[in-house]
C-alpha cells in the first residue's frame, strides 16, 4: 500500500524498476543513471520523511503493514506462552498477554492485537478491547507482580470498544480500575504505544514507571476524525484536527505526557521490522537496567507523581540558579568554523592571538529535596601548562557562585553532565589533601549518556585531548556514576532531555519547566548568542553536517515554541528567545535569567 504523499517516491521506484528491466533486457548500461536515480529517490525519501504532518504521521501509524503487538513479541522473545481469558466473561482476542523470555529475563507482554485480513480483524474487533480484555490485562499484571516478574505493555488501539453490550458488562469501570492497580504494581512497568494510542482504550494499559513512543505514532484524547466530526460536523477537516491536538510523539515529549521515543526506520516501522523489533528490545532492557535500580517505594512514589503532573506547566517550588565558574579563551576560528572572521568577529571580538572569551555557565535546579547542578565548569585541578592554552580569567568560580546561591558543594544532589568535555565535567573532580582526585560534590549522583561515556573513555583521535581521564575515571571509582540510556526521556518531574549527536555522540540537552516557560540548556548544541546562523557551525563538532540539521530543526521548534535558551558560553547573555522571519529564525532578544 502506498499513502498519498508517498506516491513520488513510488512513482521514481517505478521508473528504478523500469530502467534496470531495460537494462538487463537490452543488455545496457545504466548504471550511472541507475545511480543517479537511486540517490534522487533516497533524498526524496529523507526530505519527504523529515517534514511530515501530524497527519500524515497517523496515517502511518495505521499502516497496514505496520508490525502489530504480536510481530514483536514473535521477534524479541524467546518461549512466549500465551495466557487466555479473564476468569470472568470469555478470552477476548484483542488484548492478548502471556510470558515472554527476553535475553534470558522473565517479563510480562500484554498488548492490543490488531487484525491483518478482515477474517482476523473481526476476530480481533480492529483492536478494541472488550471490558474483559482489560480485566485479562490486569489478571495477567497481578499474576507478573506475584512472580516479580517485569511488564511490558504495547499499545495500538482506535479505543476501548464502544459498543452497548460492552457499557453494559462495565467498560468504564474495567478501565478506571486497571488505572488505579497500575499505579500500584510493585514491579518495573514499560509502555510503549506501537501505533495509535487512542483514548482511555490506550491508558488502560498505559500507566507505567517509563512511557515511550515509537516515532511515527500518536497519543491523543480523541482520534483526528473524531475531533473533526464535533468541532465541524464533518470528517473533512481531520488535518487541521490532527494539527490542533498536538498528538505526535515529539509533541508528546515536549508536552512531558511521555518519556521518550524510539527512532523508526526511515519510511516506518514496516520498512524494517526486524530493525525496529530490535530497537524496541533495546529499549526495553536499556529501561529496565534504569528501573532495576530503584526498590518498589520508589517506582511507585515516582509513578504517581509523573502522572499527576500532567497538565502542570511549571513547578511551583522549583528554583534556577545562575552558577557562574569563570571565562577562559578559545581560538575564534575553532568556534565558529568555516565562517570568516570578518563575520564572527562582530558578535565575538577576538584578541591579538585570535583568541575570543567564552563563559562557563552552569545552572542549578532546586526542587524540593534535589539540587541538580547542569555540568561544571573546567575545574582547577590540572596543572599551569593545561591552563596556559585556555587563559582561565574572572572572578568567578564554581565553589564560589555555589556559596553566593546558598550552597556547599555537599548539598548538590545530582550533577548532570550534558557531555565530557572537560569544559563541561573539569569542575566535578578535585585534589584532595593528599593528593588523590576524588569527586567533588560527595553526596550527589553524576548522570552521563551510557553511550556518550563508552564514546568519551575510548575517545577518537579527534576528541582524545577533551576527554581527560582524571575529569571521567573518579566518578565511576567512587560509584557515584550514573546512566542514562533513551535518547529522550523524563530526568525528573519538570526536567527532561533530548540528545544530540553533531557537536559529539549523544550529548544530552535538558529542558526545565519553569514559570510557565520551557527553559532549554543548550549546551553546545548552541553555545553562543553568535552561534544562531546556520552556517556557524564549531569546528570542534565532530558532524558539521549532523550539527547544521541538529540545529536548524532546535530552532525552529524553539521559534515556534517560545523556548528560553540558556547560553552556557555567551560571554555576555545567559539567556535568549529566537523568532521566525522572511530570511528563517533570528534572534529575538538578549536578557539574563532573573529576568524572567
Amino acid at each position: 500500500m502506498v499513502l498519498e504523499f508517498e506516491k513520488p517516491i513510488a512513482d521514481l521506484e517505478s521508473k528504478l524498476e523500469e530502467m534496470r528491466v531495460l537494462a538487463k533486457s537490452k543488455n545496457m548500461d545504466l548504471s550511472a543513471d541507475i545511480t543517479s536515480l537511486e540517490e534522487k529517490i533516497m533524498e526524496l525519501r529523507k526530505e519527504t520523511f523529515a517534514n511530515l504532518t501530524r497527519w500524515q504521521r497517523v496515517q502511518l501509524s495505521r499502516h497496514p503493514d505496520r508490525p502489530y503487538a504480536l510481530d514483536y513479541i514473535y521477534e524479541m522473545t524467546d518461549n512466549f506462552i500465551e495466557i487466555h481469558g479473564d476468569r470472568t466473561v470469555r478470552d477476548d482476542k484483542a488484548m492478548v498477554g502471556g510470558f515472554g523470555d527476553l535475553n534470558g529475563r522473565t517479563i510480562m507482554f500484554i498488548g492490543q492485537q490488531k487484525g491483518r485480513n478482515t477474517k482476523q480483524r473481526q476476530e480481533r474487533n480492529f483492536g478494541m478491547a472488550n471490558p474483559e480484555g482489560y480485566r485479562k490485562a490486569l489478571r495477567l499484571m497481578k499474576m507478573a507482580e506475584k512472580f516479580g516478574k517485569p511488564i511490558v505493555t504495547l499499545i495500538d488501539t482506535p479505543g476501548a470498544f464502544p459498543g452497548l453490550e460492552a457499557e453494559e458488562r462495565g467498560q468504564g469501570e474495567a478501565i478506571a480500575k486497571n488505572l488505579r492497580e497500575m499505579f500500584k504494581l510493585k514491579v518495573p512497568v514499560i509502555c510503549i504505544i506501537i501505533g495509535e494510542g487512542a483514548s482511555g482504550g490506550a491508558l488502560g494499559i498505559a500507566i507505567g514507571d517509563r512511557v515511550i513512543m515509537l516515532e511515527n505514532t500518536w497519543y491523543s484524547v480523541i482520534s483526528p476524525e473524531s475531533c473533526s466530526s464535533i468541532l465541524w460536523r464533518s470528517w473533512d477537516y481531520k488535518e487541521q484536527a490532527a494539527e490542533a491536538l498536538k498528538l505526535t510523539s515529539s509533541d508528546m515529549l515536549a508536552n512531558k505526557l511521555i518519556d521518550g521515543i524510539i527512532q523508526e526506520p526511515l519510511g516506518g516501522a514496516h520498512k524494517d521490522m526486524k530493525g525496529m523489533a530490535q530497537a524496541v528490545k533495546a529499549t526495553i532492557l536499556d529501561t529496565l537496567k534504569t528501573l532495576d535500580a530503584l526498590s518498589p517505594e520508589e517506582r511507585i512514589d515516582a509513578r504517581i507523581e509523573k502522572i499527576l503532573l500532567y497538565g502542570c506547566c511549571t513547578r511551583i517550588n522549583m528554583e534556577l540558579k545562575v552558577i557562574e565558574t569563570g571565562f577562559f579563551k578559545l581560538d575564534g576560528g575553532a568556534m565558529f568554523g568555516v565562517v570568516p572572521k570578518s563575520l564572527w568577529s562582530r558578535t565575538n571580538p577576538a584578541d591579538e592571538n585570535n583568541l575570543c572569551t567564552w563563559a562557563m555557565r552552569c545552572l542549578l535546579v532546586v526542587d524540593g529535596a534535589r539540587a541538580v547542578l547542569i555540568d561544571n565548569g573546567i575545574g582547577n585541578k590540572q596543572d599551569a601548562k593545561f591552563f596556559s592554552h585556555y587563559y582561565l580569567h574572572g572572578e568567578a568560580s564554581l565553589a564560589g557562585s555555589l556559596a553566593q546561591a546558598g550552597f556547599q558543594p555537599k548539598d548538590i544532589t545530582d550533577n548532570f553532565l550534558t557531555h565530557l568535555h572537560f569544559d563541561h565535567c573539569g569542575g566535578g573532580t578535585v585534589l584532595d589533601s593528599s593528593g588523590r582526585i576524588v569527586p567533588y560534590f560527595s553526596e550527589a549522583r553524576y548522570w552521563s549518556h551510557a553511550a556518550h561515556w563508552e564514546w568519551a573513555i575510548h575517545p577518537n583521535g579527534r576528541e582524545k585531548a577533551s576527554f581527560l581521564k582524571d575529569n571521567l575515571f573518579p566518578m565511576q571509582d567512587s560509584g557515584q556514576l550514573h546512566f542514562l540510556n533513551e535518547a529522550a526521556g523524563t530526568f525528573m518531574p519538570g526536567m527532561d532531555y533530548f540528545t544530540a549527536d553533531g557537536h559529539t555522540e549523544k550529548q544530552m540537552i535538558p529542558r526545565i519547566t519553569y514559570k510557565g516557560h520551557t527553559i532549554v540548556f543548550a549546551a553546545d548544541l548552541l553555545p553562543s548568542v553568535g552561534h544562531i546562523p546556520l552556517p556557524y557551525v564549531m569546528g570542534y563538532d565532530t558532524r558539521p553536517l549532523v550539527t547544521l540539521k541538529e540545529k536548524e530543526a532546535f530552532l525552529r521548534e524553539a521559534a515556534e515554541n517560545e523556548y528560553v535558551i540558556f547560553l552556557e558560553h555567551d560571554p555576555n547573555y545567559s539567556c535568549c528567545t529566537v523568532k521566525m522571519t522572511e530570511k528563517g529564525v533570528r534572534l529575538d532578544r538578549t536578557f539574563h535569567l532573573h529576568e524572567l
